[in-house]
């Protein structure tokens, strides 16, 4: 996405944070914790929440190379595991093939829903990520902005504060 935004091919982008700002003015819209995603039918479906130890030795999607590192380290899960190992997954959907055909685990916004068969569980001391509205920073174009404030807007009135989503989506507190 930043790539996108920095040629610009794209003017303004809705992105999950943890990517490289160089250049960019980002809006932050919502926060929302981050879990791993597992097959339903995996032991650590079935807890409240995981530590990082818990997926020691687990196999992780990992993003191609060229992808924006920063990126690239945090939804790979490199920057809160250590030895991540696992295939190239260029997309979300080979990531969720990847689960559901050999077992990988991923990375992904708790409050995020996914096909039968996945489920995402909580993984204890990781940053959050935050679903942004980013653009070039001396973009002279009204539209853009405008963009941002609606977006932040609707988000603001949508409901909730992300800090307080529970894993079904439903409000707690």
């Amino acid at each position: 996405m930043p790539a996108a935004l920095c040629t610009g091919v794209v003017d303004v982008a809705l992105n999950w944070t943890r990517f490289d700002r160089s250049g960019l003015t980002v809006r932050m819209l919502r926060r929302y914790p981050v879990g791993v995603l597992v097959r339903a039918d995996d032991p650590l479906a079935l807890r409240a929440s995981v530590t990082t130890a818990d997926l020691a030795g687990r196999s992780v999607g990992q993003l191609p190379d060229d992808t924006d590192r920063v990126w690239r380290d945090y939804w790979s899960g490199r920057t809160f595991l250590t030895g991540v190992e696992g295939p190239v997954v260029r997309t979300f959907h080979e990531c969720i093939q990847g689960i559901l055909w050999s077992n990988l685990v991923g990375s992904a916004p708790l409050d995020h829903r996914f096909p039968d068969g996945l489920t995402v569980v909580a993984i204890d001391g990781i940053p959050a990520t935050h679903l942004v509205a980013a653009w070039r920073r001396h973009d002279p174009k009204p539209l853009v902005r405008a963009f941002a404030g609606v977006a932040a807007t609707y988000f603001h009135r949508a409901g909730r504060p992300a800090d307080r989503v529970g894993r079904s989506g439903a409000t707690t507190g």
